[in-house]
């Protein structure tokens, strides 16, 4: 039986914590940890520069310059993840997903009832409404999409 997934995010981690991942969006490749690892150098540069001539002798904005630089790229990719659409189906049966479609619409979250020929009905959402979704699911009595 072949497996597909739905995106290559979704694709299965190696290692001690296997869904542990700084990026949602990105899995960088050696270009890309070099380009976040410059980025924070600057970030580090600039907070060092700043501090030196505001006559400050700690040596801790550095570090901190860099830690600023990376909490932005997280962000960033967070609030990208956020937006991006997903979608959930749990039966074939087109009109338990607009029911469960309907009421979730009813109680505030916004999803869309999609079908297509290939992988048939789905609810579909965005990924910063999933945990809203995965609850009212659950208060349905309908089984929830696993968390990411």
């Amino acid at each position: 039986m072949i497996r597909r997934r739905a995106s290559a995010y979704l694709s299965p981690r190696r290692g001690p914590h296997p869904h542990a991942r700084l990026f949602r969006t990105a899995e960088p490749n050696a270009a890309g940890r070099g380009a976040v690892v410059l980025l924070c150098l600057t970030g580090a540069g600039i907070a060092h520069g700043a501090a030196r001539s505001s006559g400050s002798a700690r040596n801790a904005a550095a570090p901190v310059g860099a830690l600023v630089c990376l909490i932005a790229l997280v962000a960033a990719d967070r609030r990208r993840w956020g937006r991006m659409e997903t979608g959930y189906s749990w039966t074939d049966d087109p009109e338990d997903i607009a029911r469960a479609g309907a009421l979730l619409q009813r109680r505030g979250v916004p999803v869309r009832v999609d079908a297509d020929h290939e992988s048939g009905p789905r609810l579909r959402y965005r990924n910063r409404d999933a945990r809203q979704v995965r609850r009212e699911l659950h208060r349905a009595g309908v089984p929830a999409p696993p968390p990411r």
